[in-house]
Formats: C-alpha cells, sequence, structure tokens
C-alpha cells in the first residue's frame, strides 16, 4: 500500500515535534485518514503523551478517548510518526509499543529532533510484517506527499 498525504501533513508534523521535544525529546503524532479510503491521510493528531530522551509514552484515558472517537467519526491511524533527538532508526521500544499493529502498518522516525529541513529525507520507515516484525522501507516508496 503506498499512503498518499498532503505535503502540509509534514510540515505540522515537524512543527509540534520543534514545540513539543524542543530537539531534546521524543514526540509522537498519528496521520489519520477516512475508513473508506485506507491509503489517504488527511489530518496530524498530536496525543498527550510524557516523553524523555528515549522514550514516549502516551495516556491510556486519552488513547482510549482517541480510539472511541475515531470510531465515531469512522478514521483510522494510517502513519505513526516520532521524532528521535539523534539518529533515525525503530528501537526495540519501538517495535513492541507502536499503536498500529496491523500487519502493513507504517511508522515513520524523524532525526535530530525535526531540526533538519521538512523532509522525508533522513528519515527511517518500518513496516510491519506478517510475522510481526518490522521491516525498514524506503520512505519516499510508500509515502507520496501531495501538494
Amino acid at each position: 500500500m503506498r499512503l498518499r498525504a498532503g505535503e502540509g501533513l509534514l510540515g505540522e508534523t515537524f512543527a509540534h515535534f520543534r514545540a513539543c521535544g524542543r530537539g531534546r525529546d521524543e514526540c509522537v503524532v498519528f496521520w489519520t485518514g477516512p475508513l473508506g479510503d485506507r491509503e489517504v491521510a488527511d489530518e496530524v493528531v498530536h496525543p498527550k503523551h510524557s516523553a524523555s530522551r528515549s522514550e514516549y509514552v502516551v495516556d491510556p484515558a486519552w488513547a482510549v478517548a482517541f480510539a472511541l472517537d475515531g470510531a465515531r467519526r469512522r478514521r483510522s491511524v494510517r502513519l505513526q510518526v516520532h521524532v528521535h533527538p539523534g539518529a533515525a532508526f525503530h528501537s526495540i521500544t519501538d517495535d513492541e509499543h507502536s499503536i498500529v499493529s496491523k500487519p502493513g502498518a507504517l511508522s515513520l522516525v524523524v532525526p535530530n529532533g525535526a531540526n533538519g529541513p521538512v523532509s522525508l529525507e533522513g528519515c527511517y520507515l518500518a513496516e510491519l510484517q506478517r510475522d510481526g516484525s518490522w521491516r525498514s522501507v524506503p520512505p519516499a516508496k510508500l509515502i507520496e506527499l501531495k501538494p
């Protein structure tokens, strides 16, 4: 599956990371889209969470409310995106605590506190496999940013 998203989503994502993570802590957002078109992401959601240099934890009560709201609005998460203060990679914590859990799910990691150019370049994209493992995929292969 190739995910189509407006370029504005990436800019909004970087803005959240720069404000919330401040270049030193992890931060997370979810790109969501309508249930009727699984290949479209058209909204950025910044969850209530705690964070440090090495992890983020989404507030459990917020996650329940988010799931219920998504069901009511007929929307679901298309892409989990978070920032690392240093290099972009998918850590064991990222593997084990992802909000996206179906094969084909995507998780994007933005490097260097999102302090570089607003771009997919240098980002790390992981795709969840049927066996539960995560496979590295070039972001441009599965994410298409549209003006």
